[in-house]
């Protein structure tokens, strides 16, 4: 057994015991060489991604990692500021990177901005923390606008809406108020649907003026179906 399967090998076990701790542990001390080889992109993960074998194999069962972290969360075994470090950015991001080759290192300036068109950076980056936590951290840390995240999220993938409902159930289950605030009205979403998919098969629909009442005062809705 290698190294690497060894230490995949670790991590699974951890998530089958429910050993949190230990865990953690395992993440916050991936190679340090590869993490830094990492923070030091500012463009497209693709042009590091062949110098991050360990890393790479770690992003590659996050999906197994995140709802157990999430879980942990949840449970109270562990604090909101752990579901930020660096370490688990980075093989979320590596995750979606997987999906996605033209995804941009976060520490591109327009990091958000540029990943926001695709939907698998929306369903993996940070998939192991709560809506409303991943809602705020993308402004607090990105500069990227609360309100644009559930209209970025759905058109990301108007064919399917099993993961934008998911969202936006648990944030309306952990901020009513947030929800309230930023939650599409069924109308303007299917509206949003429509015309996201017209685009795709290049149709033009006529322009659908709403008031921005209408849309919670979201002007990059607004400006989307006008």
């Amino acid at each position: 057994m290698t190294n690497t399967d060894s230490l995949l090998a670790s991590i699974r076990s951890d998530i089958s015991d429910g050993n949190t701790v230990s865990l953690f542990n395992t993440i916050e001390n991936l190679d340090r060489d590869e993490l830094t080889a990492f923070f030091r992109c500012n463009e497209k993960i693709s042009d590091v991604v062949g110098s991050l074998p360990i890393l790479n194999a770690v992003a590659g069962i996050y999906n197994e990692i995140a709802p157990y972290i999430r879980k942990a969360f949840d449970q109270n075994e562990i604090e909101s500021k752990q579901l930020l470090i660096g370490q688990l950015d980075t093989i979320s991001i590596l995750h979606v990177a997987s999906h996605y080759p033209d995804c941009m290192s976060f520490n591109n300036q327009d990091f958000v901005i540029r990943n926001s068109e695709n939907f698998a950076f929306w369903r993996w980056f940070r998939a192991h923390a709560p809506a409303d936590i991943k809602i705020m951290s993308l402004e607090d840390e990105f500069g990227f606008p609360q309100a644009f995240v559930l209209p970025k999220i759905l058109l990301s993938n108007p064919h399917d809406l099993r993961f934008y409902n998911e969202f936006c159930l648990d944030l309306q289950a952990r901020q009513p108020a947030w929800y309230e605030d930023f939650g599409i009205e069924p109308l303007i979403r299917d509206a949003m649907i429509r015309k996201a998919i017209a685009i795709e098969e290049g149709k033009t629909l006529p322009p659908c003026p709403v008031e921005m009442k209408a849309v919670k005062h979201n002007f990059l809705i607004a400006d989307f179906l006008r």
